[in-house]
């Protein structure tokens, strides 16, 4: 059996030109939570399937978003907080 029908491996090349690169990470048993560079946080299910993107609401607008620099969930997952380079929170 091949492990190529185990996995499917996907590139974050067409996430990375619009939301910038990975710069977090939080793993839980219902998603996955994936920190950008551009302060957007993309959320997948275990499947792979992108299911919703948050982006912060800051002074000059998404485009002025700065980059995750740490994400944490609770334990009973019902909150997400989400770190910035510049020292702002967010929690969702």
């Amino acid at each position: 059996m091949s492990t190529d029908s185990l996995f499917r491996v996907q590139t974050f090349a067409y996430v990375s030109a619009e939301y910038g690169g990975p710069t977090a990470l939080a793993v839980r048993s219902k998603f996955i939570a994936i920190g950008t560079a551009n302060g957007s946080v993309l959320i997948y299910d275990h499947f792979q399937a992108l299911r919703t993107v948050l982006h912060p609401t800051m002074k000059g607008g998404i485009g002025a978003a700065i980059p995750v620099t740490s994400l944490d969930v609770s334990e009973s997952i019902d909150w997400l907080v989400v770190g910035h380079m510049d020292g702002r929170i967010c929690l969702w």
